[in-house]
């Protein structure tokens, strides 16, 4: 039991830590569609931090929330800070 509360702890701290993070990026380019972002932070975060395998394949067909992605995504160290700070951006990598 304790074990679990832990976990949920854990979750709810990275959780709201990500959703900082996508509010920042928005901010940041003064534009984006942040309620899709906010509402798949859970999602992606079971799907890809607690279950993914490194084999694993993951296709987030709902572009309006790839900052979500890309915050979770930096969190796993698949996208780099320096990366990160491109979003949206003239030149960027991310699309």
């Amino acid at each position: 039991m304790v074990e679990t509360q832990a976990l949920a702890t854990d979750y709810l701290k990275l959780s709201g830590e990500l959703r900082l993070k996508v509010l920042g990026l928005y901010k940041k380019a003064n534009a984006g569609h942040i309620g899709c972002s906010l509402s798949c932070i859970d999602l992606l975060i079971g799907s890809l931090v607690h279950h993914k395998r490194s084999q694993d394949s993951f296709i987030l067909s709902k572009g309006h929330a790839a900052a979500a992605l890309y915050v979770t995504l930096n969190h796993l160290g698949e996208i780099s800070d320096e990366i990160l700070d491109t979003f949206y951006q003239d030149g960027t990598t991310l699309p």
